[in-house]
């Protein structure tokens, strides 16, 4: 995340986290639920504020038929992006979203600063 000016995100930027689902989980946006490889449905959002939203890095290949992607593809359609209401903290968040059984990598963005910018908390 660029910080800008006296700290804090630009403007119209939320909160987000950045999500890694375990190999052969997938998301289904029309359902709103998290697919096993065995195909057991989990309910997404346990621990998140309202407002919050689950949407994929590539929406095209997280839609695919697996079979139908390539093994870089394949690596690809399960990156997801967890968006936050405006003012929640995504560090505070991600001990819970690690918890998620789908769950293999949750991390918040990277926070940078322009040179000769306010130090990053």
């Amino acid at each position: 995340m660029v910080m800008v000016g006296g700290g804090g995100p630009p403007p119209g930027l939320k909160p987000h986290l950045r999500v890694r689902l375990k190999p052969g989980w997938s998301w289904d946006a029309g359902r709103r639920r998290f697919v096993s490889p065995e195909g057991e449905e989990v309910a997404a959002g346990e621990g998140l504020p309202k407002g919050s939203k689950i949407v994929p890095v590539a929406p095209e290949l997280a839609e695919a038929a697996p079979e139908s992607l390539s093994p870089d593809e394949e690596q690809l359609a399960l990156h997801l992006q967890v968006i936050l209401p405006e003012g929640t903290d995504p560090a505070g968040l991600l001990p819970r979203v690690r918890r998620w059984r789908c769950v293999e990598k949750a991390e918040a963005p990277p926070e940078i600063s322009l040179p000769g910018g306010p130090p990053v908390p």
